[in-house]
């Protein structure tokens, strides 16, 4: 995990191979990440890091907006 700036992570992330082979992966860019399964595209947004809070609004999920919390 890289952060570069104080509300960005940069990073590329892949699953183990659950038990049907299925990979999942994201690639966490600037401020926008690419969601794949098997190498195939299948969810993209934008999203922000703030002290412990990560928040993202995908494409998958209608806009809706998702948060999560993480300590550092």
């Amino acid at each position: 995990m890289l952060f570069a700036g104080e509300n960005q992570l940069i990073g590329r992330w892949k699953s183990k191979a659950s038990e049907k082979g299925n990979v999942t992966g994201v690639v966490f860019k600037d401020s926008t990440f690419e969601g794949c399964v098997n190498r195939k595209p299948f969810v993209s947004g934008v999203y922000k890091m703030a002290k412990d809070t990560f928040s993202f609004v995908d494409n998958g999920c209608e806009g809706k907006r998702g948060v999560e919390n993480y300590l550092f």
